[in-house]
């Protein structure tokens, strides 16, 4: 991509892997769905998912020419508290008896706002080699 506009270009990288990644887990959670339990179609996605996130922003997005084995913990640790986000936003959000549509579209907001702070930050950052 052109070198003229590096923060479009990696706003661009960044969310066609966030794209693909939701479409890998829609797609996997469908096909499984109806085989196995929904939680476990659901996890067995979200698993494939993730892994495919990982590297499709470190290579692609972020262009990290060596992963470490710390950044992959970093990575893990933002995701599930990413997930824990999402929870309690969600818990919180029905006490106060928000929709789930609402609900929903603030916790894709937030969680969305939160990976990609604490990616460019702390896991694919040049921190990040520290």
């Amino acid at each position: 991509m052109n070198n003229k506009y590096p923060k479009i270009a990696f706003l661009i990288r960044y969310a066609l892997i966030g794209v693909a990644t939701s479409v890998i887990y829609f797609l996997l959670y469908c096909l499984l769905a109806d085989r196995i339990a929904p939680a476990i179609a659901s996890s067995a996605a979200f698993i494939s998912a993730i892994c495919f996130q990982y590297f499709g922003h470190a290579r692609f997005s972020f262009a990290v020419k060596n992963a470490a084995s710390a950044q992959s913990s970093r990575y893990i640790a933002i995701v599930f508290s990413g997930l824990f986000l999402s929870a309690g936003l969600s818990q919180l959000a029905a006490m106060l008896g928000v929709t789930a549509s609402i609900t929903a579209a603030i916790v894709i907001v937030a969680t969305s706002v939160w990976n990609f702070f604490f990616f460019k930050v702390w896991v694919f950052g040049r921190s990040a080699s520290q």
